[in-house]
């Protein structure tokens, strides 16, 4: 009965086509991957929403079917076109513009998407300890198997059994002890690249250089030396293909997370399959020679590959044998790693550090003394390296606010409760590192600040006594890696820091953005300069370029002036120098101890001339201290503080000790103005910026609170191109100041000062300096008067052309050009003629009762100078600052020009006021000349580069 019913139904069936069958079969197949693909991309997420908003979690809504993937690409891309202000830390907003939006909106738990997949943001330091201290498998970390497999997995992919195995074995190549092996690999190859850059620095001691790709290339060197020691070579071929194999991963990034694309024939997927395959079979040949040669009984190499293998090869397997813990293929993955994770987070922490320290040069120099304290000019060791306590300061700053991962992401095994909030599984969990670095309920309102000195005491005291500190990971599964990376920046830092003095370029864009690793978008500029040094500390520093064109100066008991041209062209920019025909061989030289000298040949001799620094205290680098400034405009050059500032110790300062320097009166405040010091050498330690008119430079420096002093120069000349420019600010202290005569080395400094209103000048000093003002004009135009009278008789005979001492290079002299020739106006003989009443007796200035000069010094004789007080400002003035401008005023107009006080003592008269001004001698009548000096003149023959000098001594 069965067989005869079941008959027919197999007939049925036989008779059916073949080709429906197969349409049915690979339809219910579409239909269930369709399915599949329908519950991963929206069933699914879908439900895992409403799991999570139920419990209070607010965020942006699932959009099928890519999620928030589309504004994060817009986002970033908006973001990074926006360079960041110099000096700025606060990052976030630009290196996570979708996180940051994110967190500002919904609160620090937050919800968003990647792809269909949800993903919390939590920024809490409990959570993110608890959640990386899980030792139970219940977080995963995301996997990536095709990345995997070019980039290497290794110890950071595997997870359970395999991970806590792999640990084991590599634990022992990074212990200490084995690093002390690797310091002299650091240090040669840090040795290769400062002495390259050496190479590369001008005559004038600078370069400007981008550090991100040297220093790429370094952590590579070093890498391959620490790895693989006696196959460098190799390993050195390896690093390249590694460093491909990541630039075409970065390229590709948003493409390769859609699902089977590393499958596809593109041209970049075999690219990356080749090098993968050679780097492979490289690796394998260097671990076999070794694995093979270390079975015969050699040495076991100092390298992580020899340390790697001889531990391996001492794992045991459950049943006490020994064998291979890891396979050849997984020695391979972890070498792999070594390559990317070695040099990506080290050349991205040195690139930091160099940029944040070129920005705040003032921590710059703290590690330096650092430095040369503990090694001098020799190789740093493994004991010194441990203790710098500065530098390792600065190192956790700048990981606090430029961390290289700025992500730590898990994934939710399976049903786990974080900080109240059940999550179901699968769900990413993001804790973003960078966010909980800049946390100010963490690190206080200073957050976005540079200051290493938060870590003075240690870490958890820098975030208030929360372990808030994650550059590395934390947990069992923190960076294996730390102490090396470590290490290695302190060796290249402090090798850097004997060698260089370094300052952010004006061509570096601040642009800090994210692929793998916080990455400077744009290239680090960096400039580099060597200082004179004298042992270990510098000896003298000359001040920016004021774009002074020409100069003279006399030599020493010689009848030779030393001539300086600075020459430009559409190429470059340097300086010449000349003598006159007949002088004796002259020569410059750099000696041992720091001193600049000019040494001419006599006597069979070399005989100095002029030297710089001149041995008068005050010159040599930073000898008043911080805040404090030399005055070379006196006799016999001395220091005294900045305006606004005091001794910091009025005590060490009297005894003339003076490297405590100066500090401020008063503290200073954003709405401070500005005080104008004219004729100052540049302090040391600025920062420049490029592309600034005077009044945008001005604006740079009142905009920002920290800055404490500005200057301006515009160096343009025709034939200069570029940025023309200088604007020079200063956020530290002051250090290396100096007064000096208006000599074309000098500027002003707009120096900022507690309670000056902003633009404006103090009541009391505007009225001094009218009271002046009004009374030295009436007095210097009977002067200049005679002056010129002198000056006509000599026209008669030779016309000579007055031309100032040094030209900048915005008054350069023009051939035919009268308006830059700077030749000085005369007036004619028949005026002086006319008004001197043909030169009478009773027109002589100072003499037979004619003149205001006259009047004004017989009544001081008779003692009656208060009777030279004006009615009219009797009730607006005192009658002190009267007195004192009128004394002031005869001291300026004296005969004999030596007894003359300089303005720079003019100046501090009027501010301070003076008990001990000398009396005032008879007042000159005409201007004194020295004929042996235009003797001298006359016998100089003139070249294009040399500049005609008249002095006139008359005032």
């Amino acid at each position: 009965m069965k067989t005869m019913v079941l008959g027919p139904t197999f007939e049925a069936v036989a008779s059916v086509p073949w080709s429906f069958v197969a349409y049915g079969v690979l339809s219910l197949a579409l239909l269930w991957q369709a399915g599949r693909l329908l519950n991963q991309l929206w069933w699914r997420p879908r439900r895992l929403e409403r799991v999570l908003r139920s419990q209070g979690l607010r965020g942006t809504l699932y959009r099928f079917p890519a999620g928030d993937l589309g504004d994060y690409a817009r986002l970033n891309k908006e973001a990074w076109l926006k360079p960041l202000p110099l000096r700025c830390h606060d990052i976030s907003a630009r290196v996570a513009p979708f996180l940051d939006k994110n967190v500002r909106e919904h609160g620090k738990t937050a919800l968003s998407w990647f792809g269909p997949t949800p993903k919390v943001t939590i920024i809490d330091a409990e959570v993110t300890k608890d959640v990386m201290s899980n030792k139970f498998g219940h977080f995963e970390k995301l996997k990536f198997p095709e990345l995997a497999k070019l980039l290497g997995g290794g110890l950071a992919g595997h997870e359970g059994e395999k991970w806590v195995k792999h640990r084991r074995i590599l634990n022992p190549a990074f212990h200490l002890e084995k690093l002390k092996r690797m310091l002299p690999a650091f240090s040669s190859c840090c040795e290769d690249m400062v002495s390259r850059w050496v190479e590369l620095l001008g005559t004038d001691g600078y370069c400007e250089l981008d550090v991100w790709p040297e220093l790429q290339d370094l952590t590579g060197d070093v890498i391959s030396r620490t790895a693989f020691s006696s196959s460098y070579q190799e390993g050195r071929r390896i690093f390249k293909l590694q460093a491909e194999q990541a630039e075409r991963v970065i390229s590709n990034m948003g493409k390769m997370i859609i699902p089977g694309y590393m499958s596809l024939p593109t041209e970049n997927n075999r690219k990356m399959r080749q090098a993968n395959k050679e780097l492979e079979s490289i690796l394998r040949d260097i671990i076999g020679r070794r694995v093979e040669a270390m079975r015969q009984g050699e040495g076991i190499k100092d390298d992580l590959l020899g340390m790697l293998l001889e531990s391996n090869m001492s794992e045991t397997d459950g049943d006490g044998q020994a064998g291979m813990g890891m396979t050849i293929e997984e020695v391979i993955d972890e070498c792999k790693v070594f390559y990317f994770a070695g040099m990506e987070t080290t050349s991205v922490l040195l690139t930091w550090t160099m940029i944040v320290l070129g920005m705040h040069p003032e921590w710059q120099d703290r590690a330096r003394e650092e430095v040369l304290s503990l090694f001098g000019k020799d190789k740093p060791d493994y004991e010194g390296l441990s203790r710098l306590k500065m530098m390792t300061m600065i190192l956790y700053e700048v990981l606090r606010l430029y961390p290289p991962g700025t992500l730590l992401v898990r994934k939710t095994y399976k049903e786990m409760e974080i900080g109240g909030v059940t999550y179901p599984a699968s769900v990413m969990i993001e804790l973003p590192v960078l966010f909980l670095h800049h946390d100010p309920d963490i690190w206080g309102n200073d957050v976005h600040e540079f200051r290493p000195d938060r870590f003075a005491d240690g870490i958890s005291k820098a975030s208030n006594g929360t372990l808030a500190f994650f550059p590395f990971g934390w947990g069992p599964r923190i960076c294996i890696g730390q102490n090396f990376a470590l290490f290695e920046a302190k060796m290249v830092l402090s090798m850097i820091l004997q060698r260089f003095e370094f300052e952010v370029a004006s061509s570096y864009t601040h642009a800090p953005h994210t692929v793998m690793a916080m990455h400077p978008m744009h290239g680090a500029q960096i400039k580099l300069k060597i200082f004179i040094w004298n042992g270990m500390l510098p000896v003298a520093r000359s001040g920016p370029w004021t774009g002074l064109m020409v100069e003279g100066q006399f030599l020493n008991n010689t009848s030779v002036i030393y001539y300086r041209s600075v020459i430009s062209n559409e190429e470059e920019i340097y300086a010449t120098y000349s003598l006159p025909d007949g002088a004796a061989p002259t020569r410059t030289q750099l000696t041992y101890n720091g001193e600049y000298q000019v040494e001419s040949w006599r006597s069979s001799q070399w005989t100095i001339l002029a030297k710089w620094p001149n041995n008068k205290g005050c010159n040599l680098y930073g000898y008043c201290g911080p805040n404090g400034y030399c005055d070379n405009t006196l006799a016999y050059p001395m220091c005294n503080c900045l305006n606004g500032f005091q001794p910091t110790s009025l005590e060490e300062w009297n005894k003339g000790r003076f490297t405590q320097g100066c500090r401020r009166k008063e503290a200073l405040g954003c709405d401070d103005g500005f005080l104008s010091l004219p004729g100052m050498k540049s302090p040391d330690k600025f920062i420049l910026v490029a592309n600034r008119s005077f009044t945008e430079c001005a604006a740079e420096c009142s905009s920002n609170c920290s800055c404490v002093a500005y200057a301006y120069a515009n160096l343009s000349t025709s034939r200069i191109k570029g940025d023309p420019t200088r604007c020079l600010v200063w956020t530290g202290d002051l250090i290396d100041t100096e007064k000096r005569e208006d000599d074309g080395f000098s500027e002003t400094l707009y120096l900022r000062i507690a309670g000056l209103d902003a633009g404006t000048w103090k009541k009391t000093r505007a009225l001094k300096i009218a009271l002046l003002t009004v009374l030295v004009s009436s007095i210097l135009s009977g002067i200049f008067l005679a002056c010129y009278k002198f000056k006509g008789t000599m026209k008669r005979t030779r016309r000579k052309k007055l031309l100032f001492y040094g030209m900048s290079t915005s008054e350069e002299p023009g051939e035919g050009n009268s308006a830059q020739d700077f030749e000085f106006p005369f007036f004619s003989l028949d005026d002086i003629v006319a008004a001197t009443n043909n030169f009478s007796e009773a027109c002589k200035i100072g003499q037979g009762g004619f003149g205001k000069v006259y009047k004004v010094w017989n009544m001081w004789n008779e003692g009656k100078s208060k009777d030279l007080a004006d009615p009219s400002i009797a009730d607006t003035s005192l009658l002190d600052e009267v007195l004192l401008c009128n004394h002031i005023a005869l001291l300026c107009i004296q005969e004999n020009p030596d007894e003359r006080p300089l303005m720079s003592s003019v100046v501090f008269a009027l501010e301070n006021g003076s008990n001990t001004l000398p009396a005032p001698n008879q007042p000159a009548y005409f201007g004194q000349r020295s004929n042996e000096m235009m003797q001298l003149r006359e016998n100089i023959q003139n070249s294009i580069n040399i500049v005609t000098m008249t002095a006139v001594e008359g005032r």
